[in-house]
């Protein structure tokens, strides 16, 4: 029996401290919510944690994007409705206009709403959201992909020589050049289509290949037929043109439009491009249908029935565009879901459990305490020896 050196209270103080510590532990836990309250807890677990609460976080950031997008694409369509209203009616007052019956001072009345709607079209072309154009489709500078068939460069190479072809004077060489870039557009369309760099060619810079790129677009895109085979004649130069632009607005509804930030990894979605330029083109002061009258209204139905139609086409891309961007925001919506549920099971703290071993520490320092003061108390019968 010693009395400077009692193992005895040494053990049960070791005991105490670490059910101590184990207490303090389970209470921090239980009031932080976390069973990662020190790094210690789970190294490996924190890591992890901490990478996931960064996707999540990065997940958040790509809903609130295509939340935004929705919301452009909304807007657009919302414009692209009172577009449509309005067309319907400048159709009508076309189709009015052209009756024999009417007068010219009657024609002029109609007019006055046909000039008002012209106006009223022009200036939607121009409205914004959050300061991005609606309608201002441009062509991606990333979209190229194949060394001889780059769509963004054939559609400008056909703006050039388009641009010559209208300055005139009109020849059929101008006009055949026009239609070999038409060519080299339709045939770096197609090899994008097919994903395919070895995509056979629709044809060559002859009559033929012509011929092919013209029936392309005809069939595959436009839906509408176009009479180019007189283009040095006015009305032959007048399709061409029409033509051209009917191309190119499909051109950029397919390759166009804004690029949305759709994942945690920063990957982006190109929206499809809604082009109106044609549409304005026509309905400015300057346009080809700016002085409804007796004789030009059965024109007008006709352009106004195509702009209709490509309208109806525009109105659809926006349509898609919102119905793939909410199947993209629930995609995130889930995947953030989840993500989140694996992050709790490593970083928060079950209650049940927790407060069980609490209770079991809180007993255990209890009775710890108790054994300790017991454990000092046994060298006192060491006085029994000595008195």
């Amino acid at each position: 029996m010693v009395i400077n050196t009692n193992t005895t209270a040494m053990f049960a103080q070791r005991i105490l401290a670490n059910s101590n510590n184990q207490m303090s532990k389970s209470l921090a836990r239980l009031s932080s919510g976390s069973q990662l309250v020190s790094p210690e807890d789970d190294a490996a677990g924190l890591a992890v944690s901490m990478k996931f609460k960064a996707e999540i976080g990065r997940i958040g950031a790509a809903r609130t994007n295509v939340g935004n997008a929705i919301s452009y694409s909304q807007t657009q369509d919302g414009f692209l409705g009172t577009i449509s209203k309005s067309l319907r009616r400048m159709s009508e007052l076309a189709t009015l206009s052209a009756d024999q019956t009417k007068t010219d001072a009657d024609v002029l009345q109609y007019r006055k709403e046909f000039d008002e709607l012209r106006s009223f079209i022009e200036a939607t072309s121009t409205k914004t959201f959050n300061g991005i154009g609606l309608f201002a489709t441009t062509l991606a500078d990333d979209m190229g992909g194949y060394a001889d068939a780059d769509v963004l460069t054939d559609n400008a190479a056909l703006t050039t020589a388009l641009t010559a072809f209208k300055t005139g004077p009109v020849t059929v060489a101008l006009a055949n050049t026009v239609q070999d870039k038409i060519l080299d557009l339709a045939d770096a369309v197609r090899r994008f289509e097919n994903d395919n760099n070895t995509h056979a060619v629709l044809g060559t810079a002859d009559a033929a290949g012509r011929a092919a790129a013209v029936s392309y677009w005809e069939g595959t895109h436009l839906g509408a037929t176009y009479d180019v085979s007189a283009p040095a004649s006015s009305a032959g130069a007048a399709n061409l043109v029409a033509l051209v632009d009917a191309i190119q607005s499909k051109v950029k509804q397919m390759f166009g439009g804004l690029k949305v930030t759709d994942s945690s990894d920063a990957s982006t979605y190109q929206i499809k491009g809604v082009d109106i330029s044609v549409l304005t083109a026509d309905v400015k002061g300057s346009g080809t249908m700016a002085a409804l009258s007796k004789t030009s209204a059965s024109s007008y139905v006709t352009k106004l029935s195509t702009h209709i139609d490509t309208l109806a086409g525009n109105r659809a891309y926006a349509g898609a565009n919102i119905s793939r961007l909410g199947q993209i925001d629930g995609q995130l919506a889930v995947y953030g879901e989840n993500l989140s549920a694996a992050n709790s099971r490593i970083e928060d703290v079950d209650i049940a459990v927790e407060s069980s071993n609490f209770a079991r520490q809180q007993i255990l320092v209890q009775s710890g305490t108790s054994m300790l003061a017991q454990a000092n108390i046994m060298p006192q019968s060491a006085l029994q020896l000595i008195s």
